[in-house]
């Protein structure tokens, strides 16, 4: 078309049917924007903008940009973590983008679009995003900080909670109430964090002298966090002729969902059935009783790894680092 060269957000707009503003928030991510509408507004940019010219003035206004890579909106921890990287990164002078990577092959093509035609500094992954292929490649060409996850090599920094010791302390306080027949509700083991946390419910049992019942273990999906999931995983395990008398779960959702199953199948909380959550998210205080759980001080891990990131950013000869924050294991109504 004869304007392609030229192209402006009014364009792009009328093109998209939305409005300059929406437009405009999408390109300097502010507010809040559907992402069935962001999708369609980049198709239409990367579709017309073939000379970068939109991109390139969204260039000078904004300077250097971190992208944030997130695995799944729908992780309750996002929230936190990204306030934490804004606050960050505003502090000093770096603008964020959150992107949701969802591993398809759209997706893929709009992110390395981003990487080619945004004034990209450096990444922070939460979680690993597509694979450690994927986070080698971003990290051979950009500083690049993974969040949430004990992963550090040459060219990668991390941020993270002890996942393996914050369940081990946990499947411990369970022991020590007198719990011996302890069901894990864990995430698939694509996971490296859910392998760590696995690991640190199987070796409390081990140092114990508890005997690991494999019917007690189960494995579902965390891509989505899927509360029925749970509850279906949770009724096979509670509908056992010898079922359990305590629950850990990975993310205080699950431990909502044995909860809410529990309460379905006439077990008494805490009195028959004790269980435990992960994260600390709201979830586990608007539950009758309320989740005992972990926390993970997602504001403080988003804050650092965009503090490290900087840092290498000004400084590319400093070295990789692998930081640890606190967690803090809080006890409420579900165990006591």
């Amino acid at each position: 078309m004869a304007r392609e060269n030229n192209i402006t957000i009014s364009d792009v707009a009328a093109m998209s049917g939305v409005s300059i503003a929406t437009i405009s928030r999408i390109l300097n991510n502010k507010g809040n924007v559907k992402e069935e509408t962001r999708k369609k507004v980049m198709a239409v940019i990367q579709s017309v903008d073939t000379n970068g010219t939109l991109l390139s003035k969204f260039k000078k206004q904004n300077g250097n940009l971190i992208i944030a890579v997130v695995t799944n909106d729908a992780n309750p921890l996002i929230s936190p973590f990204i306030n934490g990287v804004n606050t960050c990164a505003n502090s000093k002078g770096f603008h964020v983008l959150q992107y949701n990577c969802f591993n398809n092959a759209y997706d893929r093509i709009e992110f390395e679009y981003m990487i080619k035609e945004l004034p990209v500094a450096g990444f922070i992954f939460q979680q690993i995003v597509g694979g450690s292929e994927l986070t080698d490649f971003i990290a051979a060409r950009f500083p690049t900080v993974v969040s949430f996850e004990q992963y550090q090599t040459e060219n990668i920094s991390s941020v993270g909670i002890d996942d393996y010791a914050a369940v081990k302390s946990a499947v411990e306080y369970l022991i020590t109430l007198g719990r011996k027949k302890i069901a894990l509700l864990n995430g698939d083991l694509s996971m490296p964090f859910t392998v760590r946390r696995e690991q640190g419910f199987l070796d409390a049992l081990k140092q114990a002298g508890i005997p690991v019942c494999p019917e007690y273990i189960t494995h579902i999906s965390v891509s989505d966090f899927n509360y029925n999931l749970a509850r279906n995983a949770a009724r096979q395990i509670l509908s056992m002729p010898d079922p359990p008398d305590a629950f850990f779960a990975i993310t205080d959702t699950f431990a909502a969902a044995v909860l809410k199953e529990a309460k379905h199948l006439g077990i008494s909380v805490p009195q028959d059935l004790a269980i435990i959550g992960f994260d600390n998210t709201d979830v586990s205080t608007m539950t009758d009783p309320a989740i005992t759980t972990v926390n993970q001080p997602c504001y403080e891990i988003g804050y650092q790894s965009c503090n490290i990131l900087i840092d290498k950013i000004n400084d590319p000869s400093l070295a990789s680092r692998q930081v640890w924050v606190n967690s803090e294991f809080i006890v409420r109504d579900s165990t006591q």
